[in-house]
């Protein structure tokens, strides 16, 4: 089964966070002065960070991959800044009124402001340096279907979520969440970054037993971790590929500020129970690069664990 068999994502490609009609007009030059206001304050983040003689590193990671960790701990020591976003290029940078949400390659499209800030960076500097998670894409969709739910895929059912019943939730879930964009992100986001668009995921010889791996470009170097790794490791991987000692990766629990509890567990509980949406994900070329076949054995036991439970509730 090749990458093309994650579930697809029938998102209406002209999705927006308007809803009223009434207003549309305001919208562009709304989104006009947003993008420019943050595209300045990036800029000044990564240029002062320079004046200082800080070294910006770009914490570039798909979102709901635990990457504020990676980020608060490279903030936390001398000579680094963390400069943390979720594209780089055009394709998937957005910021205007009307624009997908979703590109058509199935990635999800995210802030124009950091990702053109990071460019005009790259561009004039002679190696950047980047850090990348990678997490489990079932438990990314299940984030990012919460995180992008209110704003995008479900802003008119959102307060009653909780309270729909089990086959309506999963319909909804399957019609609205952007299931490819966890699993193609690498390959269609993070290699174009690094100037190696079109190079197989494989190429890269990530060992799966050890969780991390490094590797570079004349412009760039890049390392590679796994979020189910232990934090230690992550630390002194950290330190290894940056050259110095860095600051404890330390679990930040970001997620229960963002949406309830009860309906991260009872949508988790939901999506366990799609027949075969775990194991089509778990297929894909982007699980089999990053996980040993033991492992994504284990990550169906996982999930199969969860229906389980669900379904003796």
């Amino acid at each position: 089964m090749n990458q093309d068999a994650a579930p697809e994502s029938p998102i209406d490609p002209s999705a927006t966070s308007d809803s009223g009609a009434a207003f549309k007009w305001l919208a562009w030059p709304e989104q006009w002065i947003r993008h420019r206001g943050a595209l300045i304050r990036k800029r000044r983040l990564i240029g002062g960070a320079v004046r200082a003689g800080l070294e910006p590193v770009f914490v570039f990671c798909h979102p709901r991959v635990s990457s504020k960790s990676l980020k608060l701990a490279i903030d936390g020591t001398p000579g680094l800044r963390a400069v943390h976003l979720h594209v780089i290029t055009e394709r998937h940078a957005r910021w205007r009124y009307g624009q997908p949400v979703v590109a058509g390659d199935g990635v999800a499209c995210w802030g124009a402001a950091p990702a053109r800030a990071a460019r005009e960076y790259i561009a004039r500097t002679q190696q950047t340096r980047f850090v990348t998670a990678i997490r489990d894409p079932i438990a990314v969709n299940i984030s990012l279907f919460l995180y992008w739910g209110r704003k995008h895929f479900v802003r008119r059912q959102w307060k009653e979520l909780l309270a729909l019943p089990t086959q309506e939730l999963a319909s909804i879930f399957m019609k609205r969440c952007p299931h490819q964009s966890a699993v193609r992100w690498f390959e269609q986001e993070f290699l174009p970054a690094l100037s190696l668009g079109g190079m197989p995921i494989e190429a890269i010889g990530f060992d799966p037993a050890r969780g991390f791996a490094t590797f570079g470009t004349p412009r760039a170097s890049a390392l590679i971790l796994r979020s189910d790794l232990p934090d230690p490791t992550k630390q002194a991987e950290l330190a290894r590929f940056l050259g110095k000692p860095v600051a404890p990766v330390e679990r930040t629990n970001e997620s229960a500020s963002l949406f309830s509890r009860e309906l991260h567990a009872r949508l988790t509980a939901v999506v366990a129970q799609i027949p075969g949406y775990a194991d089509r994900l778990l297929e894909t070329r982007y699980v089999r690069t990053f996980w040993s076949e033991p492992q994504r054995d284990g990550l169906r036991a996982h999930w199969a664990r969860v229906a389980e439970s669900a379904q003796a509730h």
